[in-house]
């Protein structure tokens, strides 16, 4: 068989390695995403909470 069709042990290391790097930032992209939900709805809560003491204020008055 042709060594350019099958590539050589090099090519294959190098496709390894570029698979494991995308695996990795993938992982990355994905943590940092669920980190951002997590605080989206963290502040959601406090803005929750801030408008339902401005309501009780006007309720009030």
């Amino acid at each position: 068989m042709d060594v350019h069709v099958l590539g050589t042990r090099e090519d294959n290391r190098v496709v390894t390695d570029v698979m494991a790097l995308s695996m990795q930032s993938a992982t990355s992209v994905a943590s940092m995403g669920h980190r951002q939900i997590v605080k989206s709805h963290e502040v959601l809560q406090v803005l929750r909470t801030q408008l339902q003491t401005q309501q009780s204020l006007v309720k009030d008055c």
